[in-house]
């Protein structure tokens, strides 16, 4: 690299403006939230984007996107509590059917996201009974990946502001 190569890469590192900021994904939630804003310094300090644009940036959904989810979406996490229903069922002398009947699959189960997979946090009955019942559960869900790594894998998060602020606004 050049002495005019390295000066033009640092000042685009200055500007926010690099090649893995031209490959970023801009969505029309991005540009919709960033309409108010004048300056990015007004940006930041209310604290960039809102977790909803950037889960959906990032995922293609956010927690309040998703309220249900079939047994077949989810993983165990926890497979202690999980065999312990299944133990539970079969000691039961209830049919797997008359057993799921007998668990109210109404109330939402806890689900995480974590490395692209849907898992039970807490709900196992409630789990297993839709399972046997191929009915769908209702689900309080928490991302627990970070948007960003998706997004912008090798960029700090106030870099990744910088660029999609800059792009967007010029």
């Amino acid at each position: 690299m050049n002495l005019s190569e390295s000066y033009r890469k640092r000042l685009q590192e200055l500007a926010g403006i690099n090649s893995d900021c031209n490959n970023i994904k801009i969505t029309d939630e991005m540009i919709k939230e960033l309409e108010s804003f004048k300056d990015f310094d007004s940006f930041i300090k209310r604290g960039g984007f809102s977790t909803e644009i950037l889960d959906k940036a990032a995922f293609g959904f956010s927690a309040e996107d998703i309220k249900t989810l079939m047994p077949e979406q989810l993983n165990i996490r926890w497979f202690d509590d999980y065999e312990n229903v299944v133990w539970e069922q079969k000691n039961s002398k209830l049919t797997p059917e008359k057993w799921a009947r007998k668990i109210n699959i109404k109330d939402p189960i806890e689900v995480s996201f974590m490395g692209g997979k849907f898992y039970i946090e807490d709900g196992h009955h409630r789990y297993y009974a839709a399972k046997i019942l191929n009915k769908p559960l209702n689900v309080e869900l928490e991302i627990k990946d970070r948007p960003i790594d998706v997004i912008a894998p090798n960029m700090k998060y106030e870099d990744f502001l910088k660029c999609v602020f800059n792009r967007i606004k010029k």
